[in-house]
């Protein structure tokens, strides 16, 4: 299928391709050599739509609405918002005064009501410092860390009147070493860790089935390689390489997991 490239004098990129209800959705962005930013598009069945400067993270469809998330730029010198896009039609979120920087990463969509989730960089009393948020339609909740520490989100799912979120978070700077985490409504929950020494956790994706939580993760246990776990209602399994060239690089289906 050829994307509709009409006035795109340079080089474009398709960045996400979606095939649902018979149609092709594509999300991508171009360059603006001259200015240093970004354009993004969607395409549906490849007929374009703009959405200005900024960057482009996700689409979702539903009953023909089509959502789109990421960051919009006022100008080439701005450093880029928040926002997703209904149709085209850009709806902007509110962040705290001082952002530097934030972006939305995704959408989940749940008893009519749109969550979002993505981040902020904030500057703070340590630097500039990165926080995880998510939005309830349009009202956002911030996933604080420790101190003046960072957070990170990695996913995000409803249960009943329970918003649970995925990620890690650090209570030093940036780049000092972070520890896997869940969030309900708001309030943080430290997951466990492999024994000896290791680099740092996330959780990456979590749900809840059957009155059980599920969470998949990974862990750098040091410079030479990665492991993959998940947890089961706290509960840890790792799976570690043979060797340490080893990478593991693991998928997993919520309902082969086993319950104790």
């Amino acid at each position: 299928m050829e994307l509709d490239s009409e006035g795109l004098s340079g080089s474009f990129f398709a960045n996400r391709i979606k095939v649902q209800d018979g149609k092709v959705f594509v999300i991508g962005h171009y360059f603006i050599g001259d200015k240093g930013v970004y354009e993004n598009f969607y395409w549906v069945d490849g007929k374009r739509t703009d959405l200005g400067l900024g960057s482009i993270s996700s689409i979702y469809v539903e009953n023909d609405i089509i959502y789109t998330t990421g960051s919009y730029k006022v100008d080439e010198y701005d450093s880029g918002n928040a926002c997703y896009w209904v149709n085209g039609e850009r709806k902007i979120l509110p962040i705290p005064l001082l952002t530097q920087f934030s972006r939305v990463e995704s959408i989940y969509k749940h008893d009519e009501k749109i969550y979002l989730f993505g981040g902020y960089y904030i500057r703070e009393r340590k630097g500039i410092n990165k926080k995880a948020c998510y939005w309830v339609n349009g009202e956002r909740t911030d996933l604080t860390p420790p101190d003046s520490g960072w957070s990170d989100i990695h996913s995000i799912f409803v249960d009943k009147d329970q918003i649970y979120a995925a990620g890690r978070y650090n209570s030093g700077d940036f780049f000092s070493k972070s520890t896997a985490c869940y969030w309900v409504n708001g309030k943080r929950k430290k997951l466990s860790e492999p024994s000896g020494f290791f680099e740092g956790s996330s959780a990456l994706y979590i749900e809840v089935l059957n009155g059980n939580m599920y969470i998949l993760g990974s862990f750098r246990h040091n410079v030479m390689w990665n492991g993959r776990c998940y947890w089961v209602n706290g509960q840890r399994t790792d799976f570690v390489p043979e060797k340490n060239e080893d990478i593991i690089d693991a998928t997993f289906t919520i309902n082969e997991m086993p319950v104790e």
